[in-house]
């Protein structure tokens, strides 16, 4: 069960990347590359993963914060909804990842 669980998250961190390198429909959000660089996939606890971005810009900002930013939009930025707009399009496919390891675990 947990490895549907893990590929689940790496099919949503790989389609947040590309939504952050301007392959779906959000606007581009690269400059440097280094958010869609940063997102990583973090085991938390048995069967339970977290796709988040992590680590520093040179300028001392935390990538999680840039995400947030470009996530909700402040008073000079449009939002571009990477984060929600991927939990939307990936939802039934991990869905049906995880139902699929569990059929496979339980035979």
């Amino acid at each position: 069960i947990e490895k549907g669980i893990a590929k689940g998250a790496l099919l949503v961190l790989q389609e947040l990347q590309q939504s952050i390198m301007g392959l779906r429909q959000e606007s581009k959000s690269v400059d440097t590359g280094f958010l869609a660089n940063s997102i990583v996939i973090d085991k938390v606890e048995p069967m339970v993963f977290v796709v988040q971005p992590e680590g520093v810009y040179p300028n001392g900002q935390r990538a999680s914060e840039v995400a947030s930013f470009l996530e909700y939009g402040t008073s000079t930025i449009n939002e571009r909804r990477h984060f929600r707009n991927t939990i939307a399009r990936t939802e039934n496919e991990v869905k049906e990842i995880v139902g699929e390891n569990i059929k496979v675990g339980l035979r």
